[in-house]
């Protein structure tokens, strides 16, 4: 697949863009790997080859992301409470991976028309918002500190080339939704 943009993006064409591929077959032999980077995928592919695919499905659905970088929990609003190094450290990496998916999407798809914060902490969770968005400065992003405490819909201020919102979801309905029209089909 070709991921060099070849003009203008359209809503026709549409892109996926993958942080990692791997198989089992680069399980079995690390050497053909076509990245150099062990992520979960690999790591789960590895554990279904040798047997302790329950350790490392709980490893990685029960006790890693927040939990396993602080030590302390997965709520994002408990590790903005806490003053601990460790959520300190947990918060921090979880804005720099956000801002690193940020900017290589911003490159794959050739600009940025919006910045939308949706789901449980992008709603919920303003100072993750607010740090976000002072490390997407280089974007034109221009944060409004008082729309974000209020949790918006629109933080971006007036002169942001980029605007933000705050756009609660409901996933439950959306699934509903789906499920229906497939039900219907």
């Amino acid at each position: 697949m070709d991921f060099r943009r070849s003009g203008p993006l359209d809503e026709r064409r549409r892109r996926v863009l993958m942080d990692e591929i791997a198989s089992p077959a680069d399980a079995e032999n690390p050497d053909a790997a076509s990245t150099t980077a062990k992520g979960p995928v690999r790591a789960y592919h590895e554990a279904v080859l040798s047997q302790r695919q329950p350790k490392v499905t709980d490893l990685l659905y029960h006790r890693s992301g927040l939990l396993g970088v602080s030590g302390e929990s997965s709520e994002m609003q408990e590790l903005l409470a806490s003053d601990s190094p460790h959520a300190v450290e947990a918060i921090d990496l979880f804005v720099y991976r956000i801002g690193r998916e940020l900017g290589s999407l911003v490159a794959a798809l050739g600009g940025l028309d919006v910045l939308v914060f949706t789901g449980g902490i992008g709603e919920r969770a303003a100072p993750i918002r607010a740090q976000v968005c002072q490390d997407a400065q280089w974007l034109g992003v221009r944060l409004d500190t008082t729309a974000n405490r209020a949790g918006g819909p629109k933080i971006s201020a007036d002169e942001s080339a980029v605007p933000v919102w705050v756009i609660p979801t409901n996933e439950d309905l959306m699934i509903a939704r789906h499920t229906w029209a497939v039900l219907r089909a």
